[in-house]
């Protein structure tokens, strides 16, 4: 019962929506603040997206080819999706006993 609690202690449900959106505006801003985050995406946009942007704009790099790119972008995104709605599916699929079980593990080491 106790790890069922605590899990109600936790939950975001009984708190007011206004409430769970400064939550998660501060949680986003931990995020940005304390991860390198923005430094990733801006080297991505220096070392990938300027230059190809660049070369196909002169000429030196096809359509066909940035296509290409583009198109595997966007396979890799749709292949991370389907790994996140598999793993959230996962943990839904889970009763409620199962879940009770694990938490009374994960407490009892």
């Amino acid at each position: 019962m106790s790890g069922q609690n605590q899990a109600q202690k936790l939950s975001m449900e009984h708190i007011n929506p206004w409430a769970r959106i400064i939550v998660y505006v501060a949680i986003i801003g931990v995020i940005i603040k304390f991860t390198p985050i923005l430094d990733i995406l801006e080297f991505f946009l220096y070392f990938f997206i300027v230059p190809l942007v660049f070369l196909s704009c002169i000429g030196l790099i096809s359509a066909d080819t940035v296509n290409m790119i583009k198109k595997s972008i966007d396979e890799a995104k749709e292949v991370a999706r389907e790994k996140i709605k598999e793993a959230a599916g996962n943990v839904n699929q889970q009763s409620p006993q199962q879940t009770q079980q694990s938490t009374e593990q994960s407490e009892s080491k």
